[in-house]
């Protein structure tokens, strides 16, 4: 029996193309570059190796918040002490949240958690968890649904992040199209974040020189599934975008 010939490794880098990942907290690019710049190693396996790292970054535009990712939740995980004390040693001052490889969890700050309002009897969401420390405390750690409530506080719709999200499909589209590129997808497009009405205007302008696939992401939280009226109206506005809009798909969690 012959076996095919194992695929081989790129030998050089490939480009990356902003317009993948508009719509994904941790990679909002302006202009062609990213709005956030707190980009942890994944190859880093302490964690008290961060802190000069998140020590130097800026907030990310457009909100108070210090925004990143990069980083396993392996390496958080094997921390000597809470996350959350970790990343207090680099800001204590300035609500924080680094996102992980998987975008499966988030990692906070100390400020963080109290502006969302967490605590030792704050019950976990439908879908999400809240590491605690021996004491019952939250370590810092918030798993799926949990992790998306620092990045709703941080990128709640405004004018100004309106203009950012505008920016970078614009941005994503003129990379994609300078290396050949025709089709991409969005798999996370956070619609009540406002990522899928940036491309009405791009639509309208005829900037979609990239054919679209849109995922509409929706979880327990999300306005569209609160209520049966809710779910309907939503179901009548993606509809429209079908039909008017760039060719959306659609993408959830579970809900039970």
């Amino acid at each position: 029996m012959t076996h095919p010939e194992p695929l081989s490794r790129p030998t050089s880098p490939l480009p990356l193309l902003p317009v993948l990942l508009v719509g994904c907290p941790e990679a909002a690019p302006e202009g062609g570059g990213p709005i956030i710049d707190c980009a942890l190693d994944g190859n880093v396996d302490d964690p008290e190796q961060f802190v000069s790292v998140v020590a130097a970054c800026n907030p990310a535009q457009g909100t108070d918040w210090v925004l990143g990712g990069g980083h396993t939740i392996a390496t958080v995980l094997g921390a000597r002490r809470a996350p959350r004390l970790i990343l207090d040693d680099a800001i204590d001052d300035a609500p924080v949240a680094i996102m992980e490889q998987s975008s499966h969890s988030t990692w906070v700050n100390s400020r963080a958690v109290e502006l969302l309002g967490i605590d030792a009897t704050t019950p976990n969401p439908q879908g999400g968890l809240i590491l605690e420390d021996p004491s019952g405390e939250p370590n810092g750690i918030l798993v799926d649904a949990a992790g998306e409530w620092p990045w709703e506080a941080a990128l709640a719709p405004s004018p100004a992040l309106d203009q950012l999200n505008r920016e970078a499909l614009r941005a994503g589209i003129a990379g994609n199209s300078a290396v050949g590129i025709t089709s991409a997808v969005d798999a996370r497009t956070d619609w009540q974040r406002g990522y899928l009405d940036a491309h009405t205007p791009a639509r309208d302008a005829g900037e979609l020189t990239v054919r679209m696939v849109l995922s509409l992401w929706a979880s327990p939280a999300s306005t569209c599934t609160s209520t049966p009226s809710a779910t309907g109206r939503c179901a009548s506005r993606w509809t429209r975008c079908r039909r008017t809009g760039p060719t959306v798909g659609t993408t959830s969690r579970t809900r039970s």
